[in-house]
């Protein structure tokens, strides 16, 4: 039966990296009877590889307000593209970890839409989500924020008034899909590298267990790292540095120079401060908070009694007066200088080379010589 397989995150658990894999292996899933491709729309707040995001991403009117028919217009002309990638093989795959989080804000739901096109063409429909431990989404959601230049919020701002475009309530947005595609079609894996199926244990080879396919060694892996962590210090040192800096979502990661990449940097020296955003007992109260909706995760989806283990690194809460602070803020500056030096010195180089290849240079250079 043909399927349409739909990855929706959850944010935080891979995704970029492994729509990074399966596009890069693109043709040996084509091979392999499966469909990943780029659609034909182009969004500033996304990546081309999030091939479902036309599935819910508004078209605005210069007034802000939305522009339905030209949403609704763009919507069919996706889904016509769909249709035809279903003539050529049995299984498409839609990615885009940003549809959890519309799913959970009230009337954006659009699963409903995507199981009637499903339907139209013969197809069933699967939804793969990734959990990660709420406490540690949140804490990379926050650091992912401050290190591209996105907030100047403190942890205590954030923890203290979640965000509504978190959504940490897993169980209410699995019922939602499973109202309309059934539990049955939906496939809930751990982010987590303990619990990683395959044979090297990781997100790609998880992953690849989901689709039902053999990850052999045909498949080349992403180069480099994806989303670095930052160490705390150098997160409050971007923190307060952001204030420099247009936080626009519209605004390129790039203008915030050197800052992310340094901090970066930074957190791979030895040495480092390691600590928590919380303390052991504000852990255990925020893990509360989902406990019901996670054992039931578990028990529903995975026929498992727990979803997440309670282990943590038992690392003491971050204090803003640590002894180390003064220390990574130095060293944060003087990566920032070695390295503009080392773009500076590159640069002297370019114009240089571009000198010798003016006309001027050459004539100049015949002048000093007959002069000489």
């Amino acid at each position: 039966m043909k399927t349409l397989y739909l990855h929706v995150g959850t944010p935080k658990t891979g995704t970029t990296a492994v729509q990074t894999f399966l596009y890069d292996n693109k043709e040996i899933l084509l091979k392999n009877n499966f469909i990943y491709e780029k659609m034909p729309y182009h969004y500033i707040d996304a990546s081309d590889r999030r091939n479902a995001h036309f599935l819910f991403k508004y078209i605005y009117n210069n007034d802000r307000s939305v522009n339905k028919e030209a949403f609704e217009k763009r919507l069919a002309e996706g889904y016509e593209i769909i249709k035809g990638w279903f003539e050529k093989v049995d299984n498409v795959f839609l990615t885009d970890e940003a549809a959890w989080n519309v799913l959970n804000t009230e009337g954006r739901d659009f699963m409903p839409s995507v199981k009637s096109f499903a339907d139209s063409v013969g197809a069933q429909v699967k939804v793969i989500i990734y959990v990660r431990r709420q406490d540690d989404y949140l804490e990379s959601w926050y650091k992912q924020k401050i290190r591209d230049g996105l907030s100047q919020s403190t942890w205590e701002e954030v923890a203290g008034n979640i965000p509504n475009a978190i959504a940490l309530d897993y169980y209410k947005i699995i019922r939602l899909i499973a109202n309309t595609i059934g539990s049955e079609n939906i496939i809930v894996r751990r982010y987590d590298r303990n619990s990683f199926a395959g044979k090297d244990g990781t997100i790609f080879s998880d992953f690849m267990e989901v689709l039902g396919l053999d990850y052999t060694d045909e498949y080349k892996l992403p180069e480099g790292k994806t989303n670095t962590s930052l160490n705390n210090n150098y997160i409050e040192i971007k923190r307060l540095l952001n204030n420099l800096y247009d936080n626009s979502i519209t605004v390129e990661k790039d203008q915030n120079p050197y800052l992310g990449g340094i901090g970066s940097l930074c957190s791979e020296l030895d040495n480092q401060y390691d600590s928590s955003y919380f303390s052991e007992e504000e852990r255990k109260e925020f893990l509360g908070r989902y406990k019901e909706g996670n054992d039931a995760i578990a028990k529903e989806f995975l026929g498992e009694e727990v979803l997440f283990n309670d282990k943590t690194k038992n690392l003491p809460k971050w204090d803003p007066n640590n002894e180390y602070l003064l220390r990574d803020f130095v060293v944060f500056c003087g990566m920032a200088l070695k390295n503009q030096k080392t773009e500076i010195d590159e640069l002297k180089k370019e114009v240089n080379r571009l000198k010798k290849l003016s006309p001027a240079y050459k004539v100049a250079g015949k002048i000093k010589n007959w002069e000489d």
